[in-house]
């Protein structure tokens, strides 16, 4: 069981760029929500509102040659126009709701990463559990923040999602590169 969680643990640590990568994306996010908090907020909102639609009239047309389960593509293609819909035509309601998404994510995502740290704390090394859990309570703090300032503005949400965007990725690329010395070490 040791030997397999090790392994597990060093297959995953190899993959230590990806995390690199990851940390760059958020810390862009973060500088971008600083720089043009409503922008962002807009684009976001029309981007998935036009992704969303055009998935919707592609489930509704796969629905014709679906066979038997013709009816779990009706299904997505509701879902998916209506959302589109919504978040086109009513794009506050959408960011609302898209808000409320971002909080819980953000809390549920921490929370495994605290429990990632716990459970291969040891097995990691190097500090690299101190980090994932440090992350971990940054991403629960902010989800926290959200939840309890629900009546905020949404430049004051994107400045906050901007400083979480920047930690966090500052974090991840901590945490990649002593992954990735322990892969060498490993190695």
């Amino acid at each position: 069981m040791e030997y397999a969680l090790r392994k597990n643990t060093m297959m995953g640590l190899k993959n230590w760029w990806a995390l690199t990568i990851l940390g760059i994306l958020f810390m862009l996010i973060g500088i971008a929500c600083f720089i043009w908090p409503i922008g962002v907020a807009a684009t976001i909102i029309y981007l998935f509102g036009f992704f969303a639609l055009l998935t919707g009239v592609f489930n509704f047309i796969g629905m014709f040659s679906a066979g038997t389960h013709w009816w779990v593509f009706l299904l997505k293609a509701i879902v998916g126009i209506v959302a589109g819909l919504i978040a086109l035509f009513a794009p506050g309601a959408f960011a609302f709701a898209v808000y409320w998404v971002i909080a819980v994510w953000a809390i549920i995502s921490g929370i495994a990463e605290l429990i990632g740290a716990i459970a291969y704390g040891g097995k990691m090394g190097g500090g690299s559990a101190f980090l994932e859990a440090i992350g971990g309570i940054i991403s629960i703090v902010f989800g926290a923040l959200l939840l309890g300032n629900v009546l905020v503005g949404a430049s004051v949400i994107f400045i906050l999602l901007g400083i979480y965007g920047l930690v966090y990725g500052i974090f991840l690329i901590a945490f990649s590169l002593q992954a990735r010395t322990i892969v060498k070490v490993a190695n």
